[in-house]
Parts: C-alpha cells; sequence; structure tokens
C-alpha cells in the first residue's frame, strides 16, 4: 500500500516542465500540416477518380472500360484509407487542443490561487495596520483630553 500512495504523491508532486506547453502547440502543429497535405493527397485521388470516371462514360463497353472501372476502383480505395488516416489526425489534434486547454486553464486557477494568497497576506498587513493606528488614534485622543474623556459608542451616537 506505501508504494501506491508513493507513487500517487509523486504523480501529483511533478512540476510541469515549462517548455511543455510549447512542445505540445509544436506537436498539434505538426500534426495539422499532416493532415494539410493528407487532404491534397485526397484532392488527387478525387481528381484521378473524376478523370477515370469520365474516361468510363465516353468509353465503350469492354476490356478498356472494365480496365478504367478497375482504375476508379482504386483510387476510391486509397482515397477512403487517406480519409481515414485523416479522421485520425483530426482526432489526435482535438485531443491534444482538449489538453492544451486544460493545462492553460490549470496554470491560470494555480496563479489566480497564488494571486488570492498574495492578497490575503496583504490584508493582514493592513488589518493590522488599522489596529495599529486605531491605538495611536486612542492615544492621541486621550493625551489631547487629558485622559478625562474616552471617546464612547454612545458619544459618537449623540453627534
Amino acid at each position: 500500500m506505501q508504494g501506491f500512495v508513493a507513487r500517487k504523491k509523486r504523480r501529483h508532486s511533478v512540476k510541469s516542465d515549462p517548455n511543455e506547453m510549447e512542445r505540445l502547440l509544436r506537436v498539434r502543429d505538426r500534426i495539422n500540416n499532416r493532415v494539410k497535405k493528407v487532404n491534397e493527397t485526397i484532392e488527387q485521388f478525387k481528381k484521378a477518380y473524376d478523370s477515370c470516371n469520365y474516361t468510363i462514360s465516353i468509353t465503350r463497353a469492354g476490356p478498356a472500360r472494365e480496365a478504367e472501372r478497375d482504375r476508379s476502383k482504386k483510387f476510391i480505395k486509397e482515397k477512403r484509407w487517406y480519409e481515414g488516416q485523416r479522421d485520425m489526425l483530426q482526432n489526435q489534434a482535438f485531443k491534444l487542443d482538449r489538453l492544451i486547454f486544460a493545462s492553460e486553464g490549470i496554470k491560470d486557477a494555480q496563479e489566480t490561487v497564488s494571486n488570492l494568497k498574495e492578497l490575503n497576506g496583504m490584508m493582514k498587513n493592513l488589518q493590522d495596520d488599522m489596529v495599529g493606528l486605531i491605538d495611536v488614534s486612542d492615544e492621541i485622543v486621550e493625551s489631547l483630553l487629558g485622559g478625562s474623556h474616552k471617546a464612547t459608542d454612545h458619544d459618537i451616537d449623540e453627534q
């Protein structure tokens, strides 16, 4: 059981590398560039398929037409394979985008907590300063009035 707890603590205490975000962005950009290249290849297969279909439409029935039809089927099959690869790459890019978004959200939350802690410390210092000022104010009032009269809540309410 201790091994599990130690692994869990180690996993959660690991600081992220500052270059991690940049690395994720580079990977996502490479994937997106690959998707563009695959889309260009798919377009080439579409053009080749359209060319085959045109040839089939103007060719009379026979072995030439069947050969062109087989060639057309081959283009469709390869185009579908590339479309599958493109879909897989787009899915990877989407997952990376989600990871990047979550990572940025965590960093923002950490920064917010850090700022709130700092603000809390500042508020405590301000509160201590205010208590000190109230004490000084009481001393001034006491010295001016010669100690004979202290301002009470009742006196303040009357004025």
